[in-house]
This record gives C-alpha cells, structure tokens and sequence, in this order.
C-alpha cells in the first residue's frame, strides 16, 4: 500500500492512494505549534523592535523546473527599492549577486534566521514562490510576482489569494509594484493580517502532528483515509 498525499486544493486527482489534507507543507515547519519568531532579528538587522522594514527576495531561476519562467527584470528591482525605500527600511535577499548599487541593501542576517526576520517584515515582494507561502502562512503581507502566475498557477497561491486574501500575485512588475507602492504606506496592515492569519490556521492542520500520525499508525491510518475519502 502507498500514500500520496497534497494539499487539499491540488487539481489533479491521482488515484486511490491519493490523499488530500487541509493544510501546506510550509505548515510542516511553520504552524505556531513548531515555531514562534524570535525577536533578537532585530539586532541582527540594526532595528528596534517595530521597527518598519520590507523583505525583498529574488530568484535565479536558474532550476530545471524554472526553465522559460522570469521574475523581476534589475530595473524593475530599482524601481520597487525606489518605491518602498521612502515608507520603510529595505532589505534584499537575492539568490545572484546583487550589483554595486544595491549591496547596501542587502539582508545582512543569517539564512538559517529567515523566517524570523520574515515574520517580523510589514511587507515580502517577491518573484520567487516557496517564501511566498511562507510569509502567507506567518502573516505577512506579500507580493508575489513572475510568469507562473496565469490561469495555471498552482492551487495554494490561489487559494491564499482568493479565499483568505493574504497574497496578491502578478505576471507584470509594474503592476506588482504598484501594489507594494500601496501596501507598504498602510501602517495598519499587519494586525489586518493577524486575522487573516487566524482564518488560516483554523482551516488547516498542524502538517507535522499529521504526519508523524499518519506514519505510526500505518496502515491504518491510510485506511482510515480511504473510509473518509469514499465518504465524500
């Protein structure tokens, strides 16, 4: 017996052993079962708590899944510091080089602190898309933009949009930093996004409780699945 288990909103069906739960893998590791944001970031970052700051994170597309697929051009990467820079203070996260022009803006904390400093941002604007759910799930107002998105894009980025309005997500830069332009001046945003957040986390589950039940229990667990599965 095998399991192959997605978030529920996944389009396709693949079968019997396909089972589909409410919630996303970033869940796994993001529930506030399993992580709570540690506020010594600030140091790191040279802020006051509550401080205003804006995340910016860059792709390189350079995976195999990312063939033919672009995000924001270096000038559109200009322009959104340009926006953003008056309102808040601004970091990149970059996966290339970034030019001489926006080195100082580099995020200057650790990798393995992301998360931290992601929760703690008034604002992510991004073109790449792990870190997209990410902040959604922790709250965090987020732009999203590249050419994944369209009538195709993948079912957790529209449910994040459209069903609890955590995301917005764009195939033009213009139009995506047009939306970060508006978001970042809105000083009430984030307590907005605390509720969302609530809705969230009451419609899904704890992705690790589930798992490590899921597996202990094994195969009974999956044929309690299967009862549920022909029950809808």
């Amino acid at each position: 017996m095998q399991a192959i288990i997605t978030p529920s909103g996944f389009k396709a069906d693949l079968g019997k052993k396909h089972i589909k739960i409410p919630s996303y893998k970033e869940l796994a590791y993001l529930h506030p079962n399993h992580f709570s944001p540690n506020p010594s970031v600030f140091n790191e970052l040279k802020l006051s708590p509550g401080d205003k700051y804006v995340i910016l994170r860059f792709n390189a597309f350079d995976a195999v899944h990312d063939i033919n697929r672009k995000g924001f051009s270096l000038e559109d990467k200009y322009g959104l510091v340009d926006e953003l820079e008056p309102f808040a203070r601004v970091f990149i996260s970059s996966e290339t080089p970034l030019p001489k022009a926006l080195k100082p803006y580099e995020l200057p904390a650790g990798v393995n602190h992301i998360h931290h400093v992601l929760c703690y941002a008034h604002l992510l604007v991004t073109d790449t898309q792990t870190i997209a759910t990410e902040a959604a799930v922790l709250g965090v107002p987020t732009v999203r933009c590249n050419n994944f998105v369209g009538p195709n894009d993948m079912s957790n980025f529209i449910e994040l949009e459209k069903k609890y309005g955590l995301i917005f997500s764009y195939n033009r830069a213009d139009v995506a930093i047009n939306k970060a332009s508006e978001l970042v001046k809105r000083n009430d945003i984030k307590a907005e996004w605390a509720e969302k957040r609530k809705k969230l986390l009451a419609d899904k589950i704890d992705l690790t409780d589930f798992m490590i039940d899921f597996i202990e229990r094994w195969p009974q667990s999956m044929e309690e699945q299967l009862e549920k599965k022909a029950q809808v």
